[in-house]
């Protein structure tokens, strides 16, 4: 049987003085520490959250010491730890560690659970540490799959996001079978507080296109705009309108990706009244323009 030991619930990455590490990654733990965070192995990684994104570590040998959200945990490999996004975590490997480490957008998450049926929302709601003990079908399958992932990342073939894409999801029902081998999350409170922002972020998914004011989502939900943020922030690190618009600037993401509209064209289709607004609203999002996004992340397709 696997033991599952649950971490403290995340914190806001608001209120934590760390370092704020964005976007998607996959990585060897032998190799590298995450992008902007100092360490090596057998050095400390210093305490840094993933805001909206899901880390997912696979050590495979050797001994590890994470702090995650202020607790330490010394575990043996092979083990799994993931931490939502807002969870304040640091480790430290021996040089002996073996493994891999990936970061997924909270988005693809909820893309399982919304659109897909797979009950792996819980994910989003604290912290797992699980050991494999005789389960070596579990370990060889995600394995298999975080080595595929952190293989085809970045390696600018043809089709790359298509297939980062796939296995980014073949990892997550991996995950997913692994920790249901422990222990089921449990916590009324806790409970409520995560079925409301799913069942905010699947309305967020029918009807972001044409609204994002927040009155018709809270009378749906019958809930208040103070108990809907606190529960976006809890498992989104965002508030709830934070968490529509980061839908919006995802959508535009795929279309200039995956689409030949033009930016303009895009713009309008979000609901944007004019070109300018567009662009403003996605370079505050991602730090580029629309062209400068496309031409970066199209080149040799």
């Amino acid at each position: 049987m696997i033991e599952t030991s649950l971490s403290a619930n995340p914190a806001s990455p608001r209120a934590a003085p760390v370092v704020a590490v964005p976007g998607e990654q996959a990585f060897a733990l032998a190799r590298r520490a995450p992008d902007g965070v100092a360490g090596r192995a057998g050095f400390p990684v210093a305490p840094h959250v993933h805001p909206d994104m899901l880390q997912i570590i696979l050590a495979m040998s050797g001994n590890c010491c994470f702090t995650i959200d202020g607790e330490r945990h010394q575990v043996e490999a092979p083990c799994l730890i993931t931490v939502p996004g807002g969870g304040v975590h640091g480790f430290e490997v021996g040089p002996a560690v073996r493994g891999w480490a990936v970061t997924i957008a909270h988005q693809r998450v909820l893309d399982l659970v919304v659109n897909r049926g797979l009950d792996i929302g819980f994910l989003l709601r604290r912290s797992y540490i699980a050991g494999f003990g005789t389960n070596r079908r579990c370990l060889h399958d995600l394995a298999i799959a975080l080595r595929n992932l952190c293989g085809e990342s970045g390696g600018g073939l043809d089709g790359e996001a298509v297939c980062v894409e796939a296995l980014q999801r073949i990892v997550l029902v991996h995950v997913l079978r692994t920790i249901r081998q422990g222990q089921e999350p449990g916590g009324s409170k806790d409970n409520r507080d995560r079925d409301l922002f799913l069942e905010f972020r699947a309305m967020v998914e029918r009807i972001f296109l044409t609204e994002r004011g927040m009155a018709r989502y809270v009378a749906a939900l019958r809930c208040s705009h103070v108990r809907l943020n606190r529960a976006c922030m809890r498992f989104a690190g965002l508030s709830a309108k934070g968490v529509i618009l980061d839908r919006l600037a995802d959508e535009a993401r795929r279309r200039l990706i995956y689409t030949t509209s033009s930016a303009t064209q895009i713009g309008y289709a979000l609901g944007f009244a004019e070109p300018s607004y567009f662009v403003r609203f996605f370079r505050r999002h991602t730090g580029m323009t629309p062209g400068q996004f496309r031409k970066a992340n199209t080149s040799g397709r």
